[in-house]
């Protein structure tokens, strides 16, 4: 039996407040949450973290196609499950970049300075969800790094192997 279906955008449709509420009014019961969602936001993923580590009886389900902050957020269940047939995606962090138009000089290195600074906010995302992962699957940050800089869809008894899903249905 599944309590909550999560499915569209991670941080629209996918609200950490929503879960939290559904979470509270389920406090000392286990609570099952199927997840089918591309991504979407980080901050409302580590928002959804915390809140189904802090429940602490939280089983995931994968089912259909789940990617980006999808996954991580499900790192903070007790227990995770995913379809035979189901896929998941885990990767870097990404932000919009808009550079666009004619530049001096000058007006160049200022892109180039902003740009570094995104990058490094982007490195910085990106050790926290690593260590996310490994604390999931007890495998070093490196290991987590390089499987998010491939960014290819992961088959369930893949996943398995890697220690961030525990069963396959």
């Amino acid at each position: 039996v599944v309590d909550l279906y999560l499915t569209g955008t991670v941080g629209w449709s996918i609200s950490a407040g929503y879960v939290k509420y559904v979470l509270d009014n389920s406090k000392g019961k286990p609570v099952t949450v199927a997840i089918s969602s591309l991504g979407g936001y980080v901050d409302t993923g580590l928002q959804i973290y915390e809140v189904f580590k802090n429940h602490g009886d939280v089983t995931v389900e994968f089912l259909g196609m789940s990617a980006s902050s999808a996954t991580f957020m499900a790192m903070g269940a007790k227990k995770i499950k995913m379809a035979k047939n189901a896929l998941i995606l885990i990767h870097n962090s990404m932000t919009w970049v808009g550079e666009y138009g004619s530049r001096n000089k000058e007006q160049i290195d200022e892109c180039i300075k902003r740009l570094k600074f995104q990058r490094d906010q982007l490195s910085t995302i990106d050790d926290i969800l690593a260590q996310i992962y490994a604390d999931r699957n007890g495998k070093s940050v490196e290991d987590v790094k390089a499987k998010m800089k491939v960014a290819a869809w992961i088959k369930a008894a893949d996943a398995v192997d890697f220690g961030i899903v525990d069963e396959i249905i």
